[in-house]
Protein backbone atom coordinates (compact mmCIF):
# COMPACT_ATOMS: atom_id res chain seq x y z
CA UNK A 1 0.00 0.00 0.00
CA UNK A 2 2.97 2.54 1.18
CA UNK A 3 4.64 1.62 -2.80
CA UNK A 4 1.42 2.21 -4.23
CA UNK A 5 1.34 5.48 -2.31
CA UNK A 6 4.70 6.22 -3.33
CA UNK A 7 3.78 5.64 -6.63
CA UNK A 8 1.29 8.21 -7.06
CA UNK A 9 3.68 10.65 -5.35
CA UNK A 10 6.35 10.42 -7.97
CA UNK A 11 3.96 10.22 -10.80
CA UNK A 12 2.57 13.68 -9.61
CA UNK A 13 5.91 15.55 -9.20
CA UNK A 14 7.42 14.54 -12.20
CA UNK A 15 3.62 15.57 -14.18
CA UNK A 16 4.73 18.98 -12.03
CA UNK A 17 8.36 19.32 -13.89
CA UNK A 18 6.97 18.21 -17.18
CA UNK A 19 4.37 20.91 -17.02
CA UNK A 20 7.20 23.52 -15.93
CA UNK A 21 8.99 22.30 -18.93
CA UNK A 22 6.50 23.01 -21.28
CA UNK A 23 5.57 26.49 -20.19
CA UNK A 24 9.19 27.15 -20.36
CA UNK A 25 9.45 25.39 -24.28
CA UNK A 26 6.74 27.07 -25.08
CA UNK A 27 8.19 30.47 -24.07
CA UNK A 28 11.24 29.89 -26.26
CA UNK A 29 9.57 28.86 -29.21
CA UNK A 30 7.08 32.38 -28.79
CA UNK A 31 10.55 34.04 -27.92
CA UNK A 32 12.71 32.94 -30.74
CA UNK A 33 14.13 35.28 -33.28
CA UNK A 34 14.61 34.10 -37.12
CA UNK A 35 18.35 33.32 -36.28
CA UNK A 36 17.38 30.46 -33.72
CA UNK A 37 18.29 32.75 -30.54
CA UNK A 38 15.82 32.96 -28.19
CA UNK A 39 15.18 36.77 -26.65
CA UNK A 40 14.97 38.22 -23.42
CA UNK A 41 14.48 41.71 -22.23
CA UNK A 42 17.54 41.77 -20.07
CA UNK A 43 20.06 39.42 -18.64
CA UNK A 44 18.44 39.14 -15.31
CA UNK A 45 15.54 37.26 -17.27
CA UNK A 46 17.81 35.20 -19.11
CA UNK A 47 19.32 34.00 -15.87
CA UNK A 48 15.82 33.65 -14.20
CA UNK A 49 14.41 31.51 -17.60
CA UNK A 50 17.27 29.28 -17.09
CA UNK A 51 17.36 28.82 -13.19
CA UNK A 52 13.22 27.63 -14.04
CA UNK A 53 14.48 25.80 -16.84
CA UNK A 54 16.95 23.60 -14.44
CA UNK A 55 14.20 23.17 -11.55
CA UNK A 56 11.93 22.01 -14.23
CA UNK A 57 14.16 19.32 -14.69
CA UNK A 58 15.44 18.09 -11.54
CA UNK A 59 11.69 18.28 -10.68
CA UNK A 60 10.66 15.94 -13.11
CA UNK A 61 13.72 13.27 -12.57
CA UNK A 62 13.00 13.25 -8.81
CA UNK A 63 9.96 12.25 -9.16
CA UNK A 64 10.96 9.58 -11.66
CA UNK A 65 13.33 8.51 -8.42
CA UNK A 66 10.76 9.06 -6.22
CA UNK A 67 8.29 6.94 -8.52
CA UNK A 68 10.65 3.96 -8.41
CA UNK A 69 11.21 4.02 -5.39
CA UNK A 70 7.68 3.48 -5.01
CA UNK A 71 7.62 0.57 -7.83
CA UNK A 72 10.36 -0.93 -5.58
CA UNK A 73 8.30 -0.53 -2.44
CA UNK A 74 5.80 -2.67 -4.38
CA UNK A 75 7.66 -5.34 -5.61
CA UNK A 76 9.85 -5.68 -2.19
CA UNK A 77 7.14 -6.27 0.25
Amino acid sequence: MIGFIIILLGGYIASRGYKKLDLLKKYEFENTTQGGVVEFDSYEKSKNHESKKAMGRITFFAGIIVFWIGFLFMVAF
